[in-house]
C-alpha cells in the first residue's frame, strides 16, 4: 500500500513537472514571438516614416533643376510672416479677389542659395527665402515639382515635370480687363498639346527658344517686370514618373498629387519690394483636362536625372 502511495505521488509530481515545463515553454514562445513582432513593426515604422520624408522632400523639389534639394522644408514664423502679401495690396483687390479662381501671392527670386547638396552661407543670402520661388496657381502654394511659374535671374519661368509651358508678357493692361478672347491669349487656346512624349521634348525645346506670332513673344520664360500683365498656358501631362525612395524598396509617383490639368493663367505683377519679391495678382482664365502619356522606365530615368 505504501508502495502504491510512493508510486503515485511520483507519477503526480511527474505530470506537475511536464505541465508546468510545457506552460513554461509556451509562454518563451509567445515572448519571443511578441518581441519578433514589436521588432517588425518597429522595422515598418522606421521605413515608413523614411518614405514619407523622402515623399515630402520629392515634391518640393524646384522645377528649375528637378533636383531634390536639402533646403528647409519649413520655414521660421518670421519667414512666414515675409511670404504673406501686405495688407494694404489685400485691401487694394478685395473686390478682384472676391472672384473665382483668383488669388495674390508674393514670389521671391532663387538666387542661388538652396541647391541639392548645398544650402549657403554667403552674406547675400542671409535674408534668402527657402521654398518660396515657385508657385503653383491651382493649388494655391508653394510647390516644386508642380509648380506653374517661377522665378530667378528676373525672370519668369515655367518648366515643370512633363509639362509644356508658354508664357506670353501682354504689357502694361488691366488684368480686369483680360479674357480668354483677348490679344495675345488666342494663340495659347489654339496650341496643340503634345500626343506622346517624343513630341513633348520636341515642344520644350521649341518653348525654350521661342514663338513669335503677332505682336507677342510666346516662350517657357519672360523678364519679370512690374506693373506688367502676363498670361501662361501649362499643360500638365498625366503620367507616371516613379522616384525610388532611399533603401525603403518602394518608389513613388512624383505626379500622384498633383491635380493635372491643361490651364491659362493671367496674371499681374502689382509690386516689388525691396528684398526683390514680386507680388502678383491672377486669375485663371480657362482649366481643361489635360491627354495623358505613357512613359517607359528609360524616359521616366532622364526626367529625373535631368
Amino acid at each position: 500500500m505504501k508502495r502504491r502511495v510512493i508510486l503515485i505521488l511520483l507519477l503526480l509530481n511527474s505530470s506537475i513537472f511536464a505541465q508546468t515545463s510545457g506552460a513554461t515553454a509556451e509562454a518563451e514562445a509567445r515572448r519571443r514571438a511578441f518581441e519578433e513582432e514589436q521588432a517588425r513593426r518597429a522595422e515598418r515604422i522606421k521605413k515608413e516614416q523614411e518614405f514619407n520624408r523622402l515623399k515630402i522632400i520629392s515634391t518640393t523639389a524646384p522645377n528649375a533643376s528637378r533636383k531634390v534639394p536639402i533646403a528647409p522644408l519649413k520655414l521660421s514664423k518670421e519667414q512666414t510672416k515675409r511670404r504673406r502679401p501686405d495688407a494694404e495690396d489685400s485691401a487694394r483687390f478685395a473686390d478682384f479677389l472676391k472672384l473665382p479662381q483668383t488669388g495674390l501671392f508674393k514670389l521671391f527670386p532663387d538666387i542661388g542659395c538652396f541647391s541639392k547638396n548645398v544650402v549657403s552661407v554667403a552674406e547675400e543670402c542671409q535674408n534668402a527665402m527657402p521654398l518660396s520661388s515657385y508657385y503653383s496657381f491651382q493649388k494655391r502654394d508653394y510647390t516644386g515639382q508642380i509648380a506653374e511659374i517661377g522665378l530667378k535671374d528676373e525672370n519668369f519661368y515655367s518648366r515643370g515635370l512633363l509639362t509644356n509651358a508658354l508664357l506670353v508678357t501682354l504689357g502694361d493692361v488691366p488684368i480686369e480687363t483680360v479674357s480668354i478672347n483677348s490679344d495675345g491669349i488666342k494663340f495659347l487656346a489654339d496650341y496643340q498639346p503634345a500626343r506622346n512624349n517624343k513630341e513633348i521634348l520636341a515642344k520644350q525645346e521649341e518653348l525654350t527658344e521661342g514663338i513669335k506670332n503677332g505682336n507677342y513673344q510666346y516662350s517657357d520664360s519672360a523678364s519679370a517686370l512690374e506693373n506688367t500683365t502676363y498670361a501662361v498656358r501649362v499643360i500638365a501631362y498625366q503620367g507616371k514618373i516613379l522616384f525610388p525612395l532611399g533603401d525603403t524598396g518602394r518608389s513613388y509617383n512624383l505626379l500622384e498629387k498633383d491635380k493635372r490639368a491643361d490651364i491659362i493663367v493671367v496674371f499681374r505683377t502689382v509690386k516689388k519690394s525691396a528684398d526683390g519679391s514680386l507680388t502678383i495678382l491672377w486669375k485663371q482664365l480657362q482649366r481643361k483636362e489635360s491627354p495623358k502619356i505613357e512613359l517607359s522606365k528609360e524616359e521616366q530615368q532622364k526626367y529625373l536625372s535631368n
